[in-house]
């Protein structure tokens, strides 16, 4: 009888060891595996900032080329226009374009250029421009407005099917209450030479989609208004044309590849 229960005994010191054992491997093969994992996701997250970089040195790139062949185009047509008497008045280019923006002076003496900020739930971006002396800069607002904080850090500009912008906030967001109700979930910043690519595309398509960076499936993705689009395309255009990129807006109906 007692070697019996001696027996029983160890059988059941036995299978506790086996246990003890088998987690002990899983643990340990769980956390090489955790390690290995996140070794994997920092070098995929440097791959992607690598390849992010080069997208968007390449669109810099593309971007200086158009303006110095635009300028040779420009030279051309200015004097072809001279000659035939058919020159454009730029002041009256301006005005048409900034009929129905608002026009505001800066502190130091600068000239803001802007459309009025949305009031209903959604996400989006809109361009503006501080004008002092020859100094011209484009900036962007980007913005969620809802009922609650989302964690907003930026936005994805789908053009076409295969051409997506992301657009991150370079400084910190900020959260304001809604005289409406709700949250407004907004930053500005410059707009780069990524940015600007992305409204160039928006420009020329007149559309596109908006979404939030990060998030699946919100229900603040949507399409870009015509009306937005237009605004856009202006803000664009008046931009060009203020820092001597282009002298007619018939310029900015070519596809931002040409």
């Amino acid at each position: 009888m007692q070697w019996m229960e001696r027996s029983k005994a160890l059988s059941k010191f036995k299978i506790v060891f086996i246990v003890l054992l088998v987690v002990g491997v899983a643990g340990a093969a769980g956390y090489f595996a955790a390690v290995q994992y996140q070794q994997l996701r920092v070098v995929m997250q440097q791959r992607q900032d690598q390849k992010d970089a080069e997208t968007r040195a390449k669109i810099e790139a593309r971007e200086q080329k158009e303006l110095a062949e635009n300028a040779e185009r420009w030279k051309v047509r200015a004097e072809a226009d001279k000659k035939a008497g058919t020159a454009e008045n730029p002041d009256q280019v301006i005005r048409g374009l900034t009929a129905d923006m608002k026009m505001e002076q800066t502190g130091d003496g600068g000239t803001r250029y802007a459309y009025e900020m949305p009031t209903e739930d959604g996400i989006y971006l809109q361009p503006y421009i501080i004008q002092n002396g020859n100094s011209v800069q484009l900036y962007i607002t980007v913005s969620h407005l809802g009922q609650r904080p989302m964690g907003f850090h930026g936005i994805v500009v789908q053009t076409s099917k295969k051409e997506a912008y992301q657009i991150e906030a370079a400084v910190p967001v900020e959260t304001y209450d809604r005289k409406e109700g709700g949250i407004i979930e907004t930053f500005d910043q410059p707009a780069d030479a990524y940015a600007l690519r992305a409204m160039r595309e928006v420009a020329y398509g007149l559309g596109g989609k908006i979404f939030m960076a990060g998030v699946s499936g919100s229900n603040d993705d949507r399409g870009i208004a015509a009306r937005e689009a237009m605004e856009i395309k202006d803000m664009v255009d008046l931009y060009d044309i203020l820092s001597g990129r282009k002298k007619s807006i018939d310029e900015g109906d070519s596809s931002p590849d040409q």
